[in-house]
């Protein structure tokens, strides 16, 4: 046999050895069959999201100005860092598994009267909602049904999770005022007349002059009841012209330090600033504008009148200790 034929023979073998792997290959290695979509939806078909957790419920309803707002369709816009895929995730999560097609005991899944739902309203007045139950024994799934239909699917937990944090902690947009007088433990008070500045720690409250002196107990519940969260709401998005408001040359402005317990109990030190303006033109409220970090936030919102005239009273009447004390 020449070296040519031999040569030949060798290639010829090594495509018949090929074809038959790759055909022995396709037979043997079947594609996974994808779980089943627990229900699917357009996001711009969307018009209402209602969260209820053990009787306490969240809504969010999509405005005319194509934003998500809480409570009703002009309410509080939702901070977008909070929000986020929020609107996504409810288009429709894919299931880990259809577990039960006829199921004749829901109490198993904690599904015979369900504790979380989340329902979703479609124009047309079509509402779809999910019901959540128990989650699975390895706790990484939730068990799940759509109202109306008999099938038990298990769904990733973090979905229903996601859901359900949003009635315990709205996500209110980043320059809502959200303070909690009593996570307090330093603000700077900078009004065209006067400036306080107050500090506490282990010892209480001390102002922080020169003498760092200390403050009249008794007045310390009205001085915190000033700094609760006031009645706001959005005026101008990305706001240019900051002038027009009075935020250039602003009336007064508030700088908040908080200390705020995370679930591991170590202290969340936090920083705002708080600018107020012009009042507004109904004299029910006044133009203001946020900053956290560096740099102010674009969006303008308005305060309450009586919280302002609150502050500003606290920074006329500085709750130092009194002289005969």
């Amino acid at each position: 046999m020449s070296i040519r034929t031999s040569i030949l023979l060798v290639v010829s073998l090594a495509m018949v050895a090929g074809y038959v792997f790759f055909v022995q290959l396709k037979q043997t290695v079947e594609v996974p069959e994808e779980p089943p979509w627990f229900y699917s939806v357009d996001l711009s078909d969307m018009t209402r999201i209602s969260v209820t957790d053990r009787g306490e419920e969240a809504s969010f309803f999509f405005g005319t100005d194509a934003r998500w707002h809480i409570d009703e369709p002009d309410g509080l816009p939702v901070g977008p860092d909070r929000w986020g895929g929020v609107a996504l995730l409810l288009t429709g999560p894919r299931s880990r598994r259809l577990l039960d097609e006829q199921p004749t005991d829901l109490e198993p899944y904690g599904l015979h009267s369900p504790q979380v739902s989340v329902e979703v309203e479609l124009m047309g007045e079509q509402t779809i909602n999910v019901l959540l139950g128990l989650p699975t024994p390895d706790r990484e799934n939730t068990y799940a049904q759509v109202e109306g239909f008999d099938q038990v699917f298990t769904i990733f937990s973090g979905w229903g999770e996601t859901m359900v944090r949003l009635v315990a902690d709205p996500p209110y947009p980043e320059w809502y005022y959200n303070i909690d007088p009593a996570e307090i433990t330093l603000f700077e008070l900078l009004t065209r007349e006067n400036a306080v500045s107050m500090t506490r720690d282990s010892d209480g409250w001390h102002s922080n002059d020169v003498g760092q002196s200390a403050v009249n107990e008794a007045q310390i519940p009205s001085l915190l009841a000033s700094f609760e969260r006031p009645p706001q709401s959005v005026v101008a998005y990305n706001a240019v012209d900051q002038e027009q408001y009075g935020l250039n040359e602003p009336l007064f402005s508030l700088f908040v330090r908080t200390e705020t317990p995370d679930e591991e109990g170590y202290a969340v030190i936090s920083e705002s600033r708080f600018t107020i303006g012009n009042p507004l033109e109904d004299g029910t409220g006044y133009y203001a504008r946020t900053q956290r970090g560096e740099f102010p936030m674009p969006d303008v919102f308005s305060v309450d009148a009586d919280w302002v005239e609150g502050i500003l009273a606290v920074a006329a009447d500085p709750p130092y200790l009194d002289d005969d004390a």
